[in-house]
């Protein structure tokens, strides 16, 4: 059986500490990680940059802007109109019930991440993401980075995220990840993901 735990550490020595997710809230993580949905990161730091130039990364400021506005800061991220409704709900969501939660947090993580899928353009993906980074949680993203690693080192070829979650999610426990390491894990495996996918590395070194 995978030894996830020895898998971190050959990352770790292979690429060091990474510094991960770059946001200064937990409001800007969040807009990030759906904005990021079918695009390059540098596309969403153009936005962040108009977002944060309008005072768009409090989410109380929302309501003082138009959609044209807010389409406007969005507009190189694609997909405007599914991404303006989600980063509304988002806003709204933070207002009323998200901001108390980082207060003082109340919610099992099931809880919480069941409220986060239901809202517009937040997946199972986006859900974990946002427990991990802005709500520190402690979870493990079975992003597509991930699931072709397991799927290196298992031989279990499951595409799906909710598949990947079920078939591997007990050796992951086994690991005993603190939240620590499981948001350093997250960034080793997509950060070493590009260097296989560009050729540079390869994921049989981790086995």
């Amino acid at each position: 059986m995978l030894d996830l735990r020895r898998v971190a550490d050959r990352l770790t020595r292979a690429l060091g500490r990474q510094d991960w997710w770059p946001a200064e809230s937990a409001f800007e993580m969040m807009l990030g990680a759906v904005l990021v949905q079918n695009t390059r990161w540098h596309n969403v730091t153009l936005a962040m940059a108009l977002l944060r130039e309008a005072g768009l990364l409090d989410p109380d400021r929302w309501n003082e802007v138009s959609d044209q506005q807010v389409l406007a800061a969005i507009h190189s991220c694609g997909f405007h109109r599914a991404k303006l409704r989600a980063t509304r709900g988002l806003a709204d969501w933070m207002r009323e019930v998200g901001d108390a939660e980082l207060r003082q947090p109340s919610r099992p993580d099931p809880e919480l991440r069941a409220e986060l899928r239901s809202l517009a353009g937040v997946g199972e993906e986006t859900a974990d993401a946002i427990l991990l980074y802005a709500f520190d949680r402690p979870t493990f993203i079975y992003d597509a980075y991930a699931r072709r690693m397991f799927d290196a080192l298992t031989g279990a070829e499951l595409r799906s995220y909710a598949a990947a979650r079920r078939a591997h999610e007990a050796c992951v426990a086994r690991a005993g990840f603190t939240l620590d390491e499981l948001q350093q894990l997250h960034a080793l495996i997509d950060e070493f993901g590009k260097l296989v996918a560009s050729g540079a590395r390869s994921w049989a070194e981790l086995r």
